[in-house]
């Protein structure tokens, strides 16, 4: 039976190699003439192996011990216990050396195993008792073709063998596949002549050897890809100047897959080489519109045009191509990246605004004029076009939220501050989006108690930004201190209010949403077709509704859906995401790479798909590609934390925590602001218990951040991962020289002192300032209620603890700690072993082995044994500057 998980790695490394080849850049360069061992047949390539008879056979019966381990060998591999297995097999080789059989299957199964030198060694020794065997010599091949370091010289004697035995003519499958690595080999050395003859025998096979390729999940996929075949057939021509048949063969590759760009390249290459110059010109023509502007089609039109002499022809010539397809976005893109690189920036940029202005929704449009603001640091105009574009157009907010980040990211030119964003001017037709985009930012930026109010003025704005108004239902469902009955009552005020705007489509929305949250799937997808035959054609909408399917079981349906949403929206990556995930949870692996071949196809620069095609070749073990993609991500975006999560998945695939830390740190010492980085390396250094390398780390960091509150903010809480308390409060008192009114630096100076039992009156008073700006954080109303407990105020104490508890379905450990102290001291002793007993609980279903949680744990519950035992609980002291404790007060000592 065919293993799945080979047929899904083989099924991977074909079609995403495709793709991949469909990436990469063609050089228009001639190729340079072949000679010397270029021009070789195989048979004039010396020295020339001989298939050698075997000097030794013993000709009498096997040993009776040996046939037994034998037997017991294959019972042992039938239960899938090959390691016993293979030691039954040795064992059975010492009984009788001369057996060829015994050597080639205890071979065989070190080859499954992946102990590659052993396989080499134990095949060897069966060759020199009987070396005619095709796929003997085949396999030998292949491993030492797959060793660390390949030895192809010796790959390419045992395959050559290989075409000698006397069963090559019969097994079509391994012949297949001895031509195949055989090619692979000589190309290799640079035997092109012989490699291409290889490469065209293995074309022939593949054509009548039928089931035999089933045999070999390599030789199955290429049968269903020639292209890839044909493509590397026209290569080797054309390097030996045969440029007819490599174009032929090109233009073969590129019929069976129209969306690889690297063949339709090559076919350009080979036309102008041929001096078809006319056709050349119409075709890279035609793949600008094709490949939607790729950056790789401008570079290919643009060097077609150098290769003609004819440069200064190609924006006329795409501008008339224009005026014929006014709405063709392609050459509309093509048209703005040619003025750009010519240095004619402000016609790009107003072409490229002026058509997001009059109609055109393409993420495409918006990615590249976003692009050009951002090599001429033009920040303000960039988020003044993220605001002004999904104000027209909200299905663009996926891809807005993807490129927000780099206008505010530390080391931008120009980066953007909160202050700074609220002065961008816009349309009045956008201020709600340009509320929405303030709270996004704040948000972004741990500014919870800034967010909030920001997100209710957007939605309060007209015209309607369905955006905010959604965000808000979203977060109003979330929010643990609401019961079910609650967030109904708030979900219906704010359908009202859409009804009064007279926007039906989002209150059609909005009830589905909630119904779906109410897990009402049938009449939440009764809501959200009722919008869509209102005209909503949202992606995120349409993607509700298919949830709502998905929730009934009706897979099918759902499954439609999605294709129509990433047909309909190419770029909305949320979809194609569940459309992987649900054929992956199907366990239709061959669709779930279906599903990631469009998608790359589709979106070639989705940050997504990218992380999604790395993770997919970790799971068959692929690491080297895996870390390829990661690191290339790397280095186009270092601070997004989901690639850097992406990367140190990759590596430790393998355990390489020494070239993690190495890539991590080039990057850390070029940006020591890169937040995400640094943590790692904090994290890496701390687990390692390095602790000086982890300070000096975060004071690199501290250094390059002096002056920005919210990075100091971050570099505040790295130096408790260090023990550095000392710094960390330095390092808050910063931020507030900078911004006094800092939410989270108020809030976490007043904790330090309050628990510190120091300064209690400007503590008091910083964490009341957090507590104004954010009411509703939980964290902020337990350090409120801890600096009052600190001060004796135990009653005040309860009350906001009590407060913290109610606004999170999980309350920490701490504030639970926190509030039976304050009710013990009360007399309260029933509710504070109650919230002791619950605190115990959480810590001992977490995996948390921080000391400080450990502490925690020992002190619950020596509280509650004393309380048991009914004798006084030491429970929290209060500062020695607060009111005392009277005599009835249970925790005096």
């Amino acid at each position: 039976m065919n293993n799945p998980n080979r047929i899904f790695a083989a099924c991977v490394l074909s079609t995403i190699a495709g793709c991949a080849a469909g990436r990469s850049a063609t050089n228009l360069a001639p190729a340079t003439a072949p000679s010397g061992k270029a021009l070789l047949s195989l048979e004039q390539i010396e020295p020339k192996p001989v298939l050698q008879t075997p000097t030794t056979r013993n000709s009498g019966p096997a040993p009776v011990e040996a046939l037994s381990l034998y037997a017991e060998a294959h019972i042992a591999e039938l239960k899938s216990d090959r390691i016993n297995a293979a030691k039954l097999l040795s064992e059975a080789a010492a009984k009788d050396p001369d057996s060829f059989q015994i050597r080639y299957e205890l071979g065989m199964l070190y080859a499954a195993a992946g102990t590659n030198e052993r396989t080499i060694d134990t095949l060897e020794q069966a060759a020199k008792i009987d070396p005619d065997h095709v796929n003997l010599q085949l396999q030998l091949g292949r491993q030492y073709l797959s060793r660390q370091v390949p030895d192809v010289e010796k790959a390419i004697d045992h395959l050559r063998l290989a075409l000698q035995t006397k069963d090559y003519k019969w097994e079509p499958g391994d012949a297949a596949m001895v031509n195949l690595l055989l090619a692979r080999g000589l190309q290799q050395k640079g035997y092109d002549t012989a490699a291409l003859s290889q490469y065209e025998l293995v074309l022939q096979r593949l054509q009548h050897v039928g089931m035999a390729a089933r045999g070999s999940h390599e030789l199955y996929f290429l049968s269903e890809h020639l292209e890839q075949l044909y493509a590397q057939v026209g290569e080797l021509q054309e390097r030996l100047g045969k440029t007819d048949l490599a174009l032929s063969n090109f233009t073969e590759a590129g019929r069976r897959a129209p969306g690889n760009f690297d063949f339709q390249s090559r076919v350009v290459h080979l036309l102008l080489a041929s001096k078809k110059n006319d056709e050349a010109r119409q075709l890279v023509a035609s793949l600008v519109s094709r490949f939607h502007a790729s950056p790789e089609s401008i570079n290919l039109l643009r060097e077609a045009y150098q290769r003609l002499d004819v440069e200064n022809e190609l924006i006329p010539d795409l501008q008339k191509a224009l005026k014929a397809q006014p709405t063709d976005r392609s050459m509309q893109l093509a048209v703005a990246d040619l003025l750009w690189s010519e240095g004619r920036f402000s016609e790009a940029q107003d072409m490229l605004l002026g058509l997001i202005r009059k109609g055109s929704d393409d993420p495409k449009m918006l990615r590249r004029l976003f692009g050009m603001y951002g090599q001429r640091h033009e920040t303000a105009k960039g988020a003044a076009l993220l605001i002004e574009a999904t104000a027209l157009y909200p299905q663009l907010l996926r891809e807005a939220e993807s490129l927000w980040p780099r206008l505010t990211e530390p080391g931008a030119i120009n980066r953007l501050q909160q202050s700074s964003l609220d002065k961008i001017e816009v349309p009045d037709s956008a201020r709600g989006a340009k509320l929405y985009w303030l709270s996004y930012n704040a948000r972004l930026w741990g500014r919870d108690g800034a967010a909030q109010p920001l997100l209710n003025k957007a939605v309060e704005q007209r015209p309607i930004f369905s955006p905010a108004w959604r965000e808000l239902l979203a977060r109003n469902l979330a929010r643990p201190d609401w019961d079910a009955e609650r967030k109904a009552q708030e979900t219906q005020k704010q359908i009202g209010a859409a009804k009064a705007a007279g926007n039906l489509t989002l209150v059609e929305d909005m009830r589905g949403l909630l119904l779906l949250s109410q897990k009402k799937p049938a009449e939440a997808e009764v809501a959200f077709r009722a919008g869509q035959q209102l005209g909503d054609r949202l992606p995120q909408d349409q993607l509700s509704l298919a949830f709502a399917l998905s929730e009934q079981k009706k897979d099918k349906r759902y499954e439609q859906l999605l294709w129509k949403i990433v047909s309909d929206f190419p770029t909305f990556d949320d979809a194609y995401i569940a459309l992987f995930r649900h054929y992956i949870s199907d366990n239709s692996a061959q669709q779930a790479i279906h599903v990631l071949q469009v998608w790359r196809q589709a979106d070639p620069d989705s940050v997504d798909a990218r992380l999604m095609e790395s993770s997919v070749y970790l799971q068959i073990d692929q690491v080297p590609e895996a870390k390829k993609i990661v690191v290339a991500l790397f280095k186009e975006q270092p601070q997004n934390p989901e690639v850097v999560a992406g990367v140190e998945a990759a590596f430790a695939k393998t355990s390489d925590d020494h070239g993690l830390v190495a890539l991590f740190e080039q990057e850390r010492e070029k940006h020591p602001y890169n937040r995400a980085v640094v943590e790692r390396l904090v994290d890496i250094d701390v687990g390692q218990k390095h602790f000086a390398e982890a300070t000096r780390t975060i004071d690199a960091m501290r250094a390059s951040v002096a002056t920005d509150p919210d990075l100091l903010y971050h570099t505040a809480h790295l130096y408790d991962r260090v023990d550095q308390t000392a710094m960390t409060e330095k390092t808050l008192q910063d931020i507030l020289k900078l911004e006094p009114a800092h939410p989270g630096a108020c809030n976490d100076l007043g904790y330090m002192w309050a628990d510190a039992g120091k300064n209690l009156p400007e503590a008091e008073a910083l964490i009341r300032k957090a507590n104004e700006a954010e009411p509703d954080n939980a964290a902020f109303l337990d350090s409120l209620g801890w600096v009052c407990y600190k001060r004796a105020q135990f009653a005040d104490a309860e009350k906001y603890l009590q407060q913290a508890v109610a606004h999170t379905p999980r309350p920490d450990p701490t504030v639970l700690d926190h509030l039976g102290d304050a009710q013990y001291r009360l007399h309260h002793t029933e509710d504070a072993a109650k919230n002791w007993k619950q605190s115990l609980d959480r810590l001992g279903a977490t995996e948390d082995v921080r000391e400080e949680s450990r502490q925690l744990k020992l002190q619950l519950m020596d509280k509650i044994k004393q309380l048991d035992q009914g004798n006084p609980v030491k429970v929290a002291p209060v500062a020695k500057t607060s009111t005392q404790p009277t005599e009835a007060d249970p925790a005096a000592q």
